[in-house]
């Protein structure tokens, strides 16, 4: 079973209010946990909110590096803030 494990905060905060912050807020939660947990709880999130947003692409765009960095105004979306692993990492 994959596990979410948090590597580093963001460098600047996560604008308060919006599904980014939330579900980076869920994701510190279930540092260590497995993925389909923390994909159970964004869901459950998502929905009592009524915001859109796919679970499955949470994890994806916090362990993803290098996206977007052509964007301005989008610093956080190029810094790997997460990684996905069978087993626990080795720092």
């Amino acid at each position: 079973m994959k596990k979410i494990y948090v590597v580093s905060e963001p460098s600047k905060p996560f604008r308060d209010g919006t599904s980014r912050s939330r579900a980076w807020l869920i994701l510190r939660a279930f540092d260590g946990l497995p993925v389909e947990q923390f994909i159970k709880a964004c869901a459950v999130m998502e929905k009592a909110t009524q915001t859109g947003g796919d679970p499955e692409g949470w994890v994806k765009f916090f362990t993803a590096t290098g996206r977007y960095q052509d964007r301005p105004g989008n610093p956080n979306a190029s810094e790997k803030l997460a990684e996905v692993l069978l087993g626990k990492p080795d720092y």
